[in-house]
């Protein structure tokens, strides 16, 4: 994949360490700004979002396709997850359980901690909620710039959107709950910005169930239907990704919002909260990344 792994001390590591306001040169520079905006007050407010991209050729449509999403040549409808029915159990979910690099839902570390958050948690659902929950609460957001090891980032408990995706699949993976990596983009006033997230498959009934997009980073469970998935995967494939954002063009051809939606007239958007019923600790962090809302942009 062209990488190198280079052993060196702590003080030649941390000189190479990108500055915040670099970092927020590069989330701008990623944007992708849509050619006609449209008003999109609050992200969880949109029951249906439709957009098109020019740019894709390279990625695999497949991983378009699925929990709520569809892809037609590059035009792609996601829907809002809360609205999503069960579907027949996939016979492949046993991929999605075992360790792999990066994500070691084998150690007992994880495990605990997994435990440790769904405490009393009675079905599948709840127990993805709170794993949703406590990922949010125990990791402080700052934008790194590393390779995201679930192990490691339970240690240093630290991270951008790419840590908390992956301590939530291997704490899934860890107490037999299906989950994946999904990359792509999410809607942040008024552009689109590179963001990670799990899918974790929720069986509902014997038989059937279904992949839910959440997204411990932003607090969402599930997440909000301006997602927008562009490859599912592991560090291969979030490359692919970062190499077309900034390059690639985006429109948004209709935004349909929930029944009773009220738009935002004065102030900030609104905060979700969801249903937060376990009191944890909460650690914010200061600085930019993928995991936090840019400034607006002037027009």
């Amino acid at each position: 994949m062209g990488l190198q792994v280079v052993r060196e001390t702590q003080a030649q590591a941390q000189a190479l360490a990108v500055p915040g306001a670099v970092q927020a040169d590069m989330l701008e520079a990623s944007a992708l700004v849509p050619l006609h905006p449209r008003r999109i007050d609050d992200p969880r407010t949109v029951a249906r979002l439709r957009v098109r991209i020019e740019g894709l050729t390279q990625l695999d449509g497949a991983d378009m396709q699925g929990a709520g999403q569809s892809n037609d040549a590059g035009t792609i409808e996601v829907k809002d997850a809360r609205d999503l029915a069960p579907v027949a159990t996939p016979g492949d979910l046993g991929r999605y359980l075992g360790a792999e690099a990066f994500l070691e839902s084998d150690s007992p570390e994880i495990r605990a901690e997994a435990e440790k958050a769904t405490t009393g948690a009675a079905t599948p659902r709840l127990r993805a909620e709170r794993l949703a929950r406590h990922v949010h609460a125990i990791v402080e957001k700052r934008p790194t710039v590393s390779l995201p090891s679930a192990a490691e980032v339970l240690r240093t408990r630290v991270g951008d959107c790419n840590e908390h995706t992956a301590l939530y699949v291997a704490m899934a993976r860890s107490l037999g709950l299906p989950a994946r990596i999904a990359v792509g983009l999410v809607y942040l006033r008024g552009a689109f910005y590179y963001h990670a997230w799990p899918e974790v498959w929720i069986a509902e009934t014997a038989g059937r169930g279904l992949w839910l997009p959440v997204d411990p980073t932003l607090n969402q469970f599930p997440a909000d239907a301006t997602h927008v998935r562009l490859a599912r995967g592991g560090l291969d494939r979030q490359a692919a990704i970062v190499g077309l954002i900034g390059k690639a063009k985006l429109d948004i051809l209709d935004v349909e919002l929930r029944p009773g939606a009220v738009p935002v007239l004065v102030g900030r958007e609104t905060a979700d909260l969801g249903s937060l019923d376990i009191p944890l600790p909460r650690r914010e962090g200061n600085g930019r990344g993928c995991w936090s809302q840019p400034p607006r942009r002037q027009r």
